[in-house]
């Protein structure tokens, strides 16, 4: 695995005044980067994933550049090239530094647009010593994006589940391809079929990695819609689509980010 640093960390709330607390009682514990950054693409129950979320959300400048250097190491560990590992840390430590330069964020704290703003700054500052022709090519090289879909409906995020819901076989979704709207490249997923007497309750992160990708809104709605299979009538699955820039930053640019996303994002049915 390469490096995976993020960027831009969704739901039905149990309520506003849970999460309130929840957020008042991180603010008072001593966050620790090195153990988030252990713990970023493990599956995780509900309570302690928005809780590592929400602390990720609070990593200051200092304290995200040692997150940076842990999922550095770690990249290295699980066989990542040392070049590609160099160039991931680089990137991440120098738009982290931009940000608390210009603007006093960290690259956990800022939100998607100003993070975007940010890399782009970088990555035309000449001064900055990082490969351009490298990071260019693996990291904002273009990719083609297909214009034919377009979504019919919504489906909310949730990532405070019922128990219920969670006991019961999560639907897996696959990386179905990508999809140009007003100028933004969308990646479009795909669910597994199930059976057309249900439905889909909504998207569930299970790794905070994916629920910072999906956007850390509560309650947020994912654009979507629900297809038949052509082959069997009884059947349907889900689509929708996810902007690829809160993915692949979220992912560090990965080659297979809407893969590895994929792998950490189940529907549930009702």
């Amino acid at each position: 695995m390469t490096l995976c640093i993020v960027s831009l960390f969704a739901c039905e709330k149990e309520s506003s005044d849970s999460i309130s607390n929840e957020r008042a009682t991180l603010e008072n514990q001593k966050i620790d980067p090195t153990e988030l950054a252990r713990n970023f693409d493990k599956q995780l129950p509900p309570k302690e994933l928005i809780e590592n979320a929400n602390a990720y959300r609070q990593l200051d400048h200092e304290e995200m550049a040692i997150f940076i250097n842990e999922r550095h190491k770690m990249s290295l560990e699980e066989g990542a090239t040392i070049q590609d590992a160099n160039t991931a840390r680089e990137l991440m430590l120098t738009i982290n530094d931009y940000l608390q330069e210009e603007y006093g964020q960290s690259y956990a704290s800022a939100d998607s647009d100003l993070s975007q703003s940010a890399y782009k700054a970088v990555i035309q500052n000449k001064n900055i010593q990082i490969d351009q022709e490298i990071i260019n090519e693996k990291f904002f090289g273009e990719k083609p994006c297909d214009s034919s879909w377009s979504p019919s409906g919504t489906t909310p995020v949730d990532v405070y589940p019922d128990l219920a819901d969670i006991e019961q076989k999560p639907i897996a979704i696959t990386f179905k391809g990508r999809h140009s709207k007003k100028g933004n490249c969308y990646l479009v997923f795909k669910s597994e079929y199930y059976n057309d007497t249900l439905t889909a309750k909504y998207i569930y992160p299970i790794t905070y990695t994916s629920h910072i990708a999906l956007g850390f809104v509560w309650s947020d709605e994912i654009p979507s819609k629900e297809e038949s299979n052509a082959n069997d009538s009884s059947k349907k699955s889900l689509e929708f689509m996810v902007e690829e820039s809160e993915v692949s930053s979220t992912y560090a640019y990965l080659d297979d980010a809407p893969e590895r996303f994929a792998e950490d994002t189940k529907i549930l049915l009702e």
